[in-house]
């Protein structure tokens, strides 16, 4: 967890939304590791509600600008975004009850795992940056 004394909401935001894409990336991983279970239902995080969730930090944040740069709440990021519920597939649901695709995870893997290494690049560039002011070498 990111020390609220350094009292950057940009890092709190971030912080959160690393954290979300490695929980996805372990549900989207369970996901392929039970392509072959019988009756097996695929999960996932509510990727939606969450983006929404974060773009209302933003814009709380944005429409209070005498906050300065107080951190946005934990409580603002539910931690029920954090649960992976099973989801409704378009695809096809196989005899057995299961609604996998093996295409279709490995999609989301992917776009999930270039989401959480962006956003981890963000994290670690928006740290040097803080690190380079407090050492006084701008």
């Amino acid at each position: 967890m990111i020390d609220p004394a350094v009292n950057d909401w940009s890092l709190t935001l971030l912080e959160q939304a690393a954290r979300f894409a490695e929980k996805r990336q372990s549900v989207l991983a369970g996901n392929v590791a039970n392509i072959n279970t019988p009756n097996y239902k695929v999960r996932d995080l509510p990727v939606g509600e969450f983006r929404q969730a974060m773009s209302d930090a933003v814009a709380r944040q944005k429409a209070s600008p005498s906050l300065g740069h107080v951190p946005p709440e934990p409580e603002n990021i539910s931690e029920d975004l954090f649960q992976a519920k099973e989801v409704a597939s378009g695809h096809l649901t196989f005899q057995d009850g299961g609604n996998r695709n093996l295409e279709h995870e490995m999609t989301e893997l992917t776009k999930n795992a270039m989401q959480h290494r962006v956003t981890v690049e963000m994290l670690a560039s928006r740290l040097r940056l803080l690190e380079t002011v407090i050492s006084g070498r701008l």
